[in-house]
């Protein structure tokens, strides 16, 4: 913290503060000196103004930081709520695109099914149809060899 103090004349002084650290406080007082007063009486007001301005920059920088602490923790608790929302969101729609995708399998499954169900009648009817020729030609094959 700097202080300036400055005297206009013997019965003005003005003090200066400025808070170099996050140059936010800049405090000016100017004082009227409405009777003479001795040179301790004056440098007590002003260390006691100087001394009261600091506990308020002091306090008002424990605000500011309690404040900081406080955003940053509601920033923190919003950024998990939403996180949370969106995992809920995406596991639903898992749920619902794996119910979609067991359906589709399902009925991929009895396609298939049918279809090899329908290439084996047919292989049993042609084999039916063919099985007493097919045995009488691989009969006729063997004796002849």
């Amino acid at each position: 913290m700097i202080f300036f103090v400055y005297s206009i004349d013997f019965l003005n002084i003005c003090i200066i503060i400025l808070n170099d650290e996050y140059s936010q406080t800049y405090v000016g007082m100017c004082y009227k000196l409405t009777h003479v007063k001795s040179e301790v009486e004056i440098m007590e007001d002003m260390i006691g103004k100087i001394i009261e301005l600091d506990k308020k920059a002091s306090e008002n920088l424990i605000k500011e930081n309690q404040l900081r602490i406080d955003s940053e923790k509601k920033i923190s608790d919003i950024k998990e709520q939403k996180r949370n929302e969106y995992l809920e969101k995406a596991t639903a729609n898992i749920k619902a695109l794996e119910k979609e995708e067991k359906i589709k399998a399902v009925v991929r499954l009895k396609v298939i099914e049918n279809s090899y169900k329908h290439k084996y009648e047919r292989i049993e009817e042609i084999y039916s149809q063919n099985k007493d020729s097919w045995i009488d030609t691989i009969v006729k094959r063997v004796i002849e060899t």
